[in-house]
């Protein structure tokens, strides 16, 4: 492993890649044959874990920018928002973002 940061940018690609493909394929699939959603509505529901994530990505630039503006070093400043993990580690967050999306429907569903 010569070059560690390659691996992690690869591992980073497949992760993406990987909740790409499961919110745009299978997730709008299973809401509507399994819990009989209409179709805009699954859409909808698909459209929520971007829109969570683009309001993260602005908070992590500000958050960035801000320790910037303050004179913390560069490397901090952009490696502060990486590595923030309120709740553990990041694949911890994952599942309950997961969970949530899940609870979610169902409840969604019933009152159908």
């Amino acid at each position: 492993m010569r070059h560690k940061r390659m691996v992690g940018a690869l591992i980073g690609q497949f992760a993406n890649t990987s909740t790409l493909f499961f919110f745009l394929t299978w997730f709008p699939t299973y809401l509507v044959e399994q819990k009989h959603f209409a179709l805009p509505k699954a859409g909808i529901m698909v459209t929520i874990p971007y829109l969570v994530a683009l309001l993260g990505t602005l908070a992590a630039g500000s958050w960035s920018d801000w320790m910037l503006r303050r004179d913390v070093a560069t490397t901090i400043a952009r490696n502060a928002v990486l590595h923030h993990r309120p709740n553990g580690p990041k694949w911890s967050l994952s599942a309950c973002h997961v969970r949530w999306l899940v609870s979610l429907t169902r409840r969604t569903a019933a009152n159908s």
